[in-house]
């Protein structure tokens, strides 16, 4: 499942944004709202841009439609008690989707973010190549 915050915001997300908090805030949604039964299956956050909010939850196929609402509930991080806003771009069968979902996405907000971010052509090529990278070397 591919993550994003408001697509409508134009700015950077929070560093202290990472996938731990994320997971967290996640499992507790899920289990306020559908109970340990729909947890024991787990989920893990396999990949998470704070500089575009951008990131891959592995969740298990049978539940997925109760985590992606769980997902979509979710209006604050807990550190902090930070406002977010959560949704779902894209779902897949498989992490390899999901990266390839996520490599398309994810340049498309750095061009887009790109003068807010003030990244020059080649800064932002590094930054792209970077994400690639990393999301291409996430573990199956």
């Amino acid at each position: 499942m591919g993550l994003h915050t408001d697509p409508k915001r134009k700015h950077v997300v929070a560093e202290y944004i990472t996938p731990a908090i994320i997971a967290a805030a996640l499992a507790t949604a899920v289990e306020a709202n559908f109970g340990v039964v729909v947890t024991a299956g787990g989920s893990s956050v396999k990949y998470f841009s704070p500089m575009t909010g951008v990131g891959i939850i592995r969740v298990p196929r049978d539940v997925h439609r109760e985590w992606h609402a769980a997902l979509s509930l979710i209006t604050h991080i807990a550190h902090n008690n930070t406002p977010c806003m959560l949704s779902v771009f894209h779902t897949a069968g498989t992490i390899k989707h999901a990266q390839q979902a996520t490599i398309e996405f994810d340049r498309k907000m750095l061009h887009a973010l790109q003068k807010d971010l003030k990244l020059n052509d080649t800064e932002l090529a590094a930054v792209i190549e970077k994400s690639e990278t990393t999301l291409l070397n996430i573990e199956q």
